[in-house]
């Protein structure tokens, strides 16, 4: 009796032992302030992947909408310091002119965060400095190379002139965003167009703050200027879509070759490739938001892989030889049937670890297709 009274007791004791260590070992909450409130269509992606890859790795991800400014942003972060219950984690794309403040503001506040996106440059990077050095709650970033990326464009757009037998100069109107870095690191290709070919122009560059109705309304001013334009390159598809539906409803201009591309694989940029009216897009960098959330899941589960601060190798293009192959794995984005988990590190062997990037995703998405 006294040995069945023992048993029932260890019984009871691991009972509540697993009951106490199930409430205390809650999901990870993770903030993700989104840039831009509007919603639009690059950040549905990038926001609808992440709330993807946090179901699979067991994390808690709170969206957080707010205008793509430095003040929206600024009082975004100080809503969320001033929280009684904090965020486990913070993501969240800085701006040029307050970064360093922000910093500050989650240092005091012990909030571990990570940028996405913003490289810094000049007197700012040499105030703000490398993740860890200055900030230590600053884990890391994910940032793209989006110089290389303005080159992939450019060169997918001068193809498609060539292609299209044009043999002549070749005249190119930039389509910017704003005069972040983001943005400037992307049109540093124009600035270069010497490394191409000698019969390669640069009209001017115009910056419209990535917005599609600004380029609508300027349009007609800008072919005005330069009527001999046979190439837009843009630094955003929506900017782009604006661009082509302009062309198409211009009667005289319809009938000459134009080459338009942009970034940010936007579904109907990809169906007006799949049709012939659009060039090219460069993409991939909708899973910044998922990079890093795998990587803060690893790094509170002991393996820190924010100590490799190297840019994501995950920019492609996609043009009129390619589109078939992208549009059905794009489609289906953000591609339920993938278990993200796999693309975690600290449950796994180096030789099992896999990157995530657009080929290891369609890799496993063909392994579940019958």
């Amino acid at each position: 009796m006294k040995n069945t009274k023992t048993h029932q007791l260890v019984i009871l004791i691991a009972f509540i032992f697993f009951s106490v260590g199930s409430v205390l070992a809650k999901p990870l909450h993770v903030t993700f302030v989104v840039p831009d409130q509007k919603g639009p269509l690059f950040w549905q992606y990038v926001s609808a992947i992440a709330e993807s890859v946090a179901d699979d790795i067991e994390i808690n991800l709170e969206l957080i909408y707010t205008h793509s400014d430095r003040f929206a942003l600024k009082e975004a972060i100080n809503k969320i310091s001033n929280r009684k219950n904090k965020p486990d984690y913070l993501i969240f794309r800085p701006f040029r002119g307050n970064a360093t403040a922000v910093f500050k503001q989650l240092e005091a506040s012990e909030i571990p965060f990570v940028t996405l996106e913003q490289d810094f440059i000049g007197k700012e990077a040499n105030v703000i400095g490398l993740p860890r050095e200055k900030y230590k709650y600053w884990l890391g970033q994910v940032n793209y190379d989006n110089e290389k990326g303005g080159y992939l464009l450019l060169s997918a757009l001068i193809k498609h002139q060539r292609k299209h037998g044009n043999s002549v100069d070749l005249f190119i109107t930039g389509i910017g965003g704003d005069n972040g870095t983001l943005s400037n690191n992307r049109t540093k290709a124009l600035y270069e167009l010497g490394s191409f070919d000698e019969k390669i122009n640069l009209n001017q560059i115009f910056s419209f703050y990535w917005n599609p109705a600004k380029v609508k309304d300027k349009f007609n001013d800008i072919y005005r200027r330069y009527p001999e334009t046979n190439i837009f390159w843009c630094a955003g598809d929506q900017m782009a879509l604006a661009l082509i539906e302009k062309i198409q409803s211009s009667p005289s201009i319809q009938t000459k070759k134009i080459s338009v591309g942009g970034f940010d694989w936007l579904p109907q940029a990809l169906e007006k490739i799949k049709s012939g009216d659009m060039a090219a897009s460069v993409g991939g960098h909708m899973l910044m938001a998922g990079v890093a959330l795998l990587k803060i899941k690893d790094y509170d589960k002991g393996v820190d892989r924010f100590s490799h601060q190297q840019k994501a190798n995950v920019l492609e293009v996609i043009d009129t030889e390619n589109v078939q192959q992208f549009l059905p794995f794009l489609s289906k984005a953000p591609w339920p049937e993938i278990d993200f988990s796999v693309f975690l590190h600290h449950d796994k062997s180096d030789d099992s670890r896999r990157l995530f990037n657009t080929a290891n995703i369609m890799k496993l998405q063909n392994r579940q297709q019958p």
